[in-house]
């Protein structure tokens, strides 16, 4: 619980701050946890409010959610590799 407060505050600084590093580092807080509704709709309102980027990456139209699914993905395939691996002992 303390984790998402510090992840939802983090957001804030994010929002207040116009600097989106601290948004990824929010998401990245809030996917570790593994907490994933919270983390996709960070990474809608993140896209809603910071909207599309310019220049050669107008192409990804949501990069927030799109980093949100891509890690979320990466972490539920690492535990469940690692539940899956037996447990080496001395």
């Amino acid at each position: 619980m303390l984790v998402s407060i510090v992840a939802i505050v983090v957001a804030i600084i994010g929002l207040l701050v116009p600097f989106w590093g601290f948004g990824c580092i929010a998401l990245a807080i809030v996917v570790v946890q593994g907490n994933w509704p919270l983390a996709l709709i960070l990474g809608m309102c993140f896209d809603i409010l910071y909207g599309t980027p310019t220049g050669s990456l107008h192409i990804v139209a949501i990069p927030f959610t799109l980093a949100t699914l891509v890690s979320l993905s990466i972490r539920f395939f690492l535990v469940k590799h690692m539940r899956d691996q037996e447990t080496y002992t001395l």
